[in-house]
């Protein structure tokens, strides 16, 4: 098997990489990396029905409305944000633990129409 097969980086992988991992690399996981009570906690929130309109296409045919129903399809969708998302996904912003963004009704309006 060759050397990119045998090393994919899963979506999954590639989040705890960039949550949880990220801190224990760096010895901070007793104070972020994760929602545990006392944490500090600065995070977005992503809207995965926002964006450009490839992704918006992509998203809508691996799951429906309500969201993934397993866990191939949860990857997928992971994947897809990875690849494809852009500063129009974000749909919250958090910085420590105290919402400072909230997309507008008129934002996600323009963002579904680009």
């Amino acid at each position: 098997m060759a050397e990119a097969e045998r090393n994919k980086l899963s979506p999954y992988r590639a989040f705890y990489s960039l949550t949880l991992g990220g801190a224990q690399a760096h010895y901070l996981n007793d104070r972020i990396g994760n929602f545990d009570p006392g944490k500090e906690a600065d995070f977005v929130s992503l809207d995965w029905t926002a964006g450009q309109k490839a992704m918006v296409w992509q998203t809508s045919r691996l799951v429906d409305k309500d969201g993934p129903k397993d866990i191939k399809q949860a990857a997928k969708l992971l994947f897809s944000i990875m690849s494809m998302g852009d500063d129009r996904s974000v749909d919250e912003t958090w910085i420590m633990g105290e919402p400072a963004y909230k997309k507008s009704a008129q934002e996600q309006a323009l963002s579904a129409s680009r």
